[in-house]
């Protein structure tokens, strides 16, 4: 009578088993490697993303001042704000105080604000027709503005915020008033707290209905 035998079974040996850690171990690493830069550039994709919303965003805010202008009426000295002759309802043809919008940077708030005076309403209407001053070429809104901001006389609007810096400049640098175009840069704040970056965007507007004040 014939016994028949098992086929053997031979395990495998200690180098079979470092073979086969090592090949995991390198595949494991491989993938590792390929996910950590997928997660790395779709990580870029969003910060990308997020930065043009945030650049268009901040650019509709400021084409709803600029755009309407008639005209710039002055640069601050580093650049960061302007101010603009937005409409003429007092005096056709000039420049009125009430009129003006300051397009300025708050570099303590990190922001982009428009500012405009605004009489106290306990004034009487003879004193804020008299203090609504024609704004010709010689003189400083922005300081007038300012002034009034220091007396508490004037309203702000934020048109944007996490802005680190923020240049302006005209189409006509010989003659701000004569400009019909300007073009801002700003620099956005990383929107991540822990990343000291900045991004910067560029946008430039014209003034449809330009014209310069008479005086």
């Amino acid at each position: 009578m014939t016994r028949a035998h098992a086929p053997s079974r031979r395990g495998l040996t200690l180098v079979e088993l470092l073979l086969a850690s090592a090949v995991t171990a390198m595949v494991a690493m491989a993938i590792a490697s390929m996910m950590t830069s997928v997660s790395s550039v779709a990580q870029g994709d969003r910060e990308n993303r997020s930065s043009l919303l945030r650049a268009h965003a901040v650019r509709e805010s400021l084409r709803a001042y600029v755009e309407p202008s008639l005209a710039p009426v002055q640069l601050s000295a580093d650049a960061s704000s302007v101010a603009l002759w937005l409409e003429d309802d007092v005096s056709p043809g000039f420049a009125n105080l009430l009129e003006l919008r300051l397009i300025r940077f708050d570099s303590a708030g990190q922001r982009i604000l428009a500012e405009r005076v605004a009489f106290p309403e306990v004034w009487h209407a003879v004193l804020k027709q008299n203090s609504n001053s024609v704004i010709t070429s010689a003189m400083n809104p922005i300081a007038m503005i300012e002034a009034f901001r220091s007396m508490g006389m004037t309203r702000e609007v934020v048109l944007a915020s996490g802005i680190d810096a923020v240049r302006w400049s005209v189409s006509d640098e010989a003659n701000l008033r004569n400009s019909a175009r300007l073009r801002v840069e700003f620099d956005l704040i990383a929107a991540d707290p822990g990343d000291a970056t900045t991004t910067t965007m560029l946008a430039a507007f014209g003034l449809a209905d330009h014209r310069s004040p008479s005086r």
